[in-house]
Parts: C-alpha cells; structure tokens; sequence
C-alpha cells in the first residue's frame, strides 16, 4: 500500500464525516420547515374555527403569538441555511482534496505500469539479442 492509498483513505474519512454533519444540518433544516408548517395549519384552524366573542378577545393574542414564532422560526431558518450552505462548500473542498489524490494516485499507478512495460520491453529485447547472437 502507497502513501497516496492511505492519504486516499484518510480523504475519504473526512468525507464522510462532513457528509453526515450536512445531513444532520439539514434534518434540522427540515425539522423547522415541519414546525413552521405545523404552526400555519394550527393557525388556519384557530382563524376559521372561531366566531365567538370569546375567540375574538383570545385571537388577537393568539395572532400575536404566531406573529413572534414566526419570527423565530424564520430566523432559525436562515441561520440553519446558512450552515448548510457552509457544510456543503466545506462537503465540495473535502471531496476536491480527495480527487486531487485519486488522480495523483491514478498517475502513479499508470507509471509504475508504464515503467513495467519498459523494463519487460527491455527484458524481451535482450533475449531477442542473445537469441539472435547464439544463432550466428
């Protein structure tokens, strides 16, 4: 095994592992876009189920509320976009590194394969001369 075969692995290694940051980022990203949608749903029901003088001093609170929450869960929101956008540019270094090494590595195999053939070329050459020397 190579150096570039164990830096290859090491590469892939990290990868990984900021793959499955991005992931968890971006199940939190979905976790709040079910909370927001959760909170419009209990808000439609409150507005159209509610007629009552009672439910009209309540509402005006309860709009209050969702009003704030929304907010929160908007701000949340861009914050977690942010981090996956950050996660994914680290996700698209991480896996440019990695590239750069299977290349390198690819490289190194074509030429221990190409310096092979030479030295078997040579070899051949060789018997081919003392084949034709023994002849004459």
């Amino acid at each position: 095994m190579s150096r570039l075969d164990s830096v290859i692995r090491l590469r892939k290694w990290e990868l990984d592992e900021v793959r499955l940051v991005l992931t968890t980022i971006e199940a939190e990203r979905d976790e709040i876009l079910t909370a927001m949608d959760r909170l419009e749903q209990e808000y439609q029901i409150e507005c159209t189920g509610k007629s009552s003088a009672e439910a009209a001093v309540t509402l005006g609170a309860y709009m209050q509320a969702v009003k704030q929450k929304r907010t929160e869960f908007q701000e949340m929101l861009e914050a977690k976009m942010l981090e996956v956008t950050e996660k994914q540019d680290e996700l698209n270094l991480a896996y440019n590194e990695l590239k750069k090494f299977e290349v390198a590595r690819e490289r190194q195999v074509a030429e221990e394969a190409a310096e092979l053939g030479r030295k078997e070329q040579a070899e051949a050459d060789e018997i081919g001369r003392q084949k034709f020397f023994r002849k004459n």
